[in-house]
């Protein structure tokens, strides 16, 4: 199988008054074995490695993308709404990093309204789940 690089995110460099601020370059390398080239911490910015909690940017607008493949469709949603609210930057399971708006966390919170017992039987399966 022939390995595949993808660039996730540029690196850069500048002086400013204060000094040089710079960032690296992160990469992707797909294949038999997936490696994560990471010259890039301390980052400017909260980017999360997401795997397959979301697929790609757009399963925000159209949650079936992800719903149809998930384990757990509650617990899944509450983590993506708990990863949204701390990221800047997302990099999907299967597409392109792409950056959180206020929109998006507003979205997505707005799917996970359930109330009254089933709220709370939502709650207490999450209570041993961990966000890794």
């Amino acid at each position: 199988m022939p390995y595949k690089v993808i660039l996730l995110k540029e690196g850069y460099s500048e002086i400013c008054s204060d000094g040089v601020r710079a960032d690296g370059t992160i990469t992707l390398i797909k294949g038999k074995t997936n490696i994560l080239v990471d010259c890039g911490s301390p980052w400017d910015e909260d980017i999360l490695l997401a795997g397959d909690l979301f697929e790609k940017g757009g399963d925000i607008d159209d949650p079936a993308l992800w719903i149809m493949a998930s384990e757990n469709p509650d617990v899944q949603r509450y983590n993506r709404v708990k990863v949204l609210k701390m990221a800047d930057y997302i990099v999907p399971g299967h597409g392109k990093m792409f950056k959180v708006t206020d929109e998006m966390r507003r979205k997505e919170e707005s799917y996970l309204e359930p109330e009254g017992d089933e709220r709370s039987q939502i709650e207490e399966g999450l209570s041993s789940v961990q966000l890794c």
